[in-house]
């Protein structure tokens, strides 16, 4: 490419990333000012679902005590105020959380009184308020989990609690059973599974710390870093302010007390009034229109959120129009930087695991590739992705535009936690001989019209049930299928949010760490022998997907740490298929 090229390109994206950094400050000053207008309310929703207020007379406007039955009998003094389990219930009935609570976890869970967002570095963090209990002596358990920016980039900042078990009360592990036979023998302790777990910092930092040391990255403390990010987002998101209809939309009751004294949670199925003691009747229609202030605010907040980000793509699409008349030639049959989108795609984390040394040629006519958002369903129902691939005319396909939509369920504010519902694949419509998600296997007689058999492409992501190929998963176990659906979601998102934005960023970085590098791959005449390293070379690759690819984010040091470990692993898995087709003639 060009140096003229380059500069007109860089300057494009540079202009993108200030407007783009603009709209997210204004984003954080109007969410600012939604939290600063729902404190009030959520303050006051504490006192109510606790007990330490009643309710006054603007809340109990439009309760009517003749349409409770036995409501006049009932001594308010004998009842107990506020709602109990209020907070345990909410969190059962969020189908992402309750995944993490386990049985042990509910009684627990029962002495929450209340859950506050809390400004910190980042994006912030939650504290859960407890009453006494006989599980710990803690009465506030903190946690934050993030990125926070800097001049080096984005960072990982956290913060944990360490929880001051009673003795015997540790949620986080559970006591081994003693082997038969044996006496006198002590009883062994083991982690296990606890929602509580989610308090443990995962020390992330002090990982990426090493692995500038070369020490290595602790992949269990990026997964749970990931994790804990996701629970964080969807506490911030969806339970605090949506907790009353968190807690009308499960069947559930206390698990401290079941005497008759208590009640039920009710069904979202159902009127709540119907089982409630005439003081926490009055204590739930006073919640429930406290909940309405959260909503409408809730609504107005996401209304300006989706506004800008669908501003921020019409920006980054506008762009995009400009990068592709720089980058097409007058005469429209050619890019002016060969290779340009090839270089770009595998400068991503996924990059060099997805794109095959068949793709370079092909992937040559590549001249845009465009996001689109779209909305789907009513409020936070979920939301469709798009991804269009623009390319010249060439000699493998007629298709001008290959295009990959993906659908998920969930908010587009938690993304990460969204659950991918369907997708739909625009099928290639390869010219005569030139499909490069099948390798022809020559017979015997040295004709190349021997029979086919799916190859590794990235072409295979354009292909039903292809993408364990591009990814080089072995098997075709229903496992193998989930772990390629993630990984393919996971590079499409590297394409939104890396290579859309900024491919001759990208473009530039990879061309000089190709110029850095050396030739790799050795000789290999034992097809079982070479099955089995690549097959040793896919698991760290696949580890590094898995533990990096989330937070790869952190520096510009750790992020050409990354690309140039898996440059390595592509370069060799493309030397492995050079060997194998030579063979194979």
């Amino acid at each position: 490419m060009s140096a003229d090229i380059l500069a007109q390109l860089t300057a494009l994206e540079d202009e993108l990333r200030e407007q783009i950094s603009a709209s997210k400050a204004e984003d954080r000053a109007t969410y600012q000012q939604y939290l600063k207008g729902r404190q009030p309310v959520c303050l006051r929703r504490y006192e109510l679902v606790n007990g330490v207020k009643e309710p006054d007379a603007a809340e109990l406007e439009g309760f009517h005590f003749a349409e409770h039955p036995g409501g006049d009998g009932e001594k308010e003094g004998d009842a107990k105020h506020g709602i109990p389990s209020f907070w345990a219930n909410v969190l059962r009935n969020q189908d992402f959380i309750s995944d993490c609570i386990t049985e042990r976890d509910q009684a627990a869970l029962e002495y929450v009184q209340d859950i506050r967002l809390v400004q910190a570095a980042g994006e912030g963090g939650v504290e859960f308020h407890f009453g006494p209990n006989p599980f710990f002596s803690n009465t506030v358990l903190r946690r934050v989990v993030g990125w926070d920016d800097s001049e080096e980039g984005s960072v990982p900042v956290e913060e944990g609690t360490d929880i001051q078990w009673k003795e015997g009360q540790n949620l986080t592990i559970k006591e081994s059973a003693k082997k038969s036979g044996k006496k006198g023998g002590k009883q062994r302790v083991k982690p296990c599974p606890s929602f509580f777990r989610f308090f443990f910092p995962a020390v992330v930092q002090s990982s990426f710390e090493e692995d500038e040391e070369g020490e290595g990255v602790d992949e269990r403390a990026l997964q749970k870093f990931d994790q804990d990010e996701a629970i964080l987002k969807v506490i911030r998101d969806q339970v605090i302010p949506k907790a009353v209809h968190l807690y009308l939309s499960g069947s559930l009751k206390s698990a401290a007390d079941e005497s008759e004294e208590e009640y039920e949670v009710v069904s979202g199925q159902a009127s709540p009034e119907g089982s409630l003691p005439l003081p926490a009747k009055k204590v739930f229609h006073a919640l429930k229109k406290g909940q309405a202030e959260l909503d409408a605010l809730h609504d107005k907040n996401l209304s300006n959120l989706k506004r800008a980000h669908q501003n921020r793509i019409q920006k980054v699409k506008e762009m995009g129009i400009k990068r592709k008349d720089i980058l097409v030639a007058s005469d429209g049959s050619s890019l002016k930087a060969q290779g340009f989108y090839w270089h770009a795609l595998r400068a991503v984390s996924l990059g060099p695991v997805a794109l095959h040394g068949r793709d370079e040629k092909a992937l040559a006519f590549l001249c845009d590739i465009r996001y689109d958002l779209a909305l789907v369903g009513g409020d936070e129902e979920g939301f469709r992705e798009t991804y269009e691939f623009d390319f010249l005319p060439n000699p493998y396909f007629s298709n001008e535009v290959l295009k990959r939509e993906f659908e998920f369920k969930g908010s587009i504010l938690s993304s990460n936690t969204a659950r991918l519902v369907s997708s739909e694949i625009t099928s290639i419509d390869w010219k005569p001989g030139m499909d490069l998600t099948v390798k022809i296997s020559p017979t015997k007689s040295g004709s190349s019209q021997g029979s086919g058999k799916p190859a590794a492409t990235f072409f295979g992501l354009f292909k039903k049930g292809s993408a364990r190929f591009t990814f080089n998963i072995v098997g075709d176990s229903r496992d193998a299928g989930k772990e390629a659906e993630e990984l393919e979601v996971e590079f499409f998102q590297q394409i939104r949010d890396e290579v859309v934005v900024s491919p001759a960023a990208l473009y530039s970085e990879m061309d000089a760490l190709e110029e850095e590098g050396s030739e790799f791959g050795s000789e290999a005449s034992d097809p079982q022998e070479m099955e089995k390293q690549k097959a040793q070379l896919r698991g760290p690759a696949m580890q590094i997907r898995r533990g990096w690819t989330n937070s790869i984010r952190c520096t510009t040091t750790n992020t050409i740490i990354a690309v140039l470990a898996l440059l390595v692993f592509a370069e060799v898995f493309m030397f492995w298929e050079q060997i194998s087709e030579a063979m194979e003639g």
